[in-house]
Formats: C-alpha cells, structure tokens, sequence
C-alpha cells in the first residue's frame, strides 16, 4: 500500500478534527464555566482540560474537553502563560507585568 501525502493526511485529519468539534458544541453549546455562573453565552471553541502536551494520548477523550466562550479560552491561555514565565531562561520574564486575573 503506497504510503500517503502528508498533505492528504493532514487534510483528512483537520477535517476529522472538524466533525469532531461540530459535534461537541452542537451537544453542549455553551460556554462550560460560565454556564455554570448562571450566565448563557455561546461556546466558540473547545478546551482540552489536560493540556495536550502533558497527555497527548487524551486528545480525543471528550472526558477532557470542554467548551468555552472567547473570553474563557483567552483567559485560560493567558494564565497557562503566566504560569510558565517562572520557567522561562528569558531576561525579560523578569520584567514582565502581567494583569491580574479577574
């Protein structure tokens, strides 16, 4: 059997990946965290829970995915980020400010 493209299969991973994520917000539309504040906003994306380079072999569990709003995903991102900063050999980490999470 002739091995693939690596194009082809990229593509018919992205559009794998894509079904995937249609699914999962179409069965929970709303943003996760806040939903559970009381307050209804749409889910733009999908979250995994456990980073994905800590367990890739949890990728596709959707026991480790959940939905967010814009401002839920960028505030999740945001403090991965800071986090890190300690870790980082970088001079300006040091200098950084970074604002408070509300």
């Amino acid at each position: 059997m002739p091995i693939e493209p690596e194009s082809l299969r990229r593509a018919r991973w992205n559009q794998r990946y894509r079904r995937w994520r249609a699914g999962i917000l179409r069965s929970e539309p709303l943003c996760r965290p806040c939903a559970e504040a009381g307050i209804t906003v749409a889910a733009e994306h999908i979250d995994h829970i456990e980073p994905v380079h800590l367990a890739p072999e949890r990728f596709w569990d959707r026991t480790n995915i959940q939905p967010l709003c814009r401002d839920c995903h960028e505030r999740k991102h945001r403090a991965a980020r800071v986090a890190h900063l300690p870790n980082l050999k970088c001079p300006l980490a040091q200098i950084i400010t970074i604002p408070q999470l509300v």
